[in-house]
């Protein structure tokens, strides 16, 4: 568990750019719902999937299989999320 509280992430200016350049888009148009699926879609990928090789390299087994049934889960809740959208129309 230290390992976790000691590691350190970068997240790239460009990728933080571009999110607040789509939740921007979304909000002055009006579509809150897709705004906050893309925040979420990327606090899930800069979390999770994009150090999820430094997480499972040098980490106790314990750790990598909490790791992967998070990364399991996170993707179900965006594939639902998703499906939500497409029968959700208001």
């Amino acid at each position: 568990m230290e390992g976790i509280l000691a590691s350190q992430m970068t997240v790239p200016l460009y990728q933080i750019m571009f999110l607040l350049v789509i939740v921007t888009v979304s909000l002055l148009f009006g579509y809150l719902r897709l705004g906050l699926f893309f925040v979420y879609t990327f606090v899930f990928y800069w979390g999770n999937i994009f150090n999820l090789q430094s997480v499972f390299n040098n980490a106790e087994p314990d750790v990598s299989t909490f790791s992967f049934m998070f990364v399991g889960f996170g993707l179900i809740i965006i594939f639902l999320a998703m499906i939500g959208f497409l029968l959700n129309r208001e």
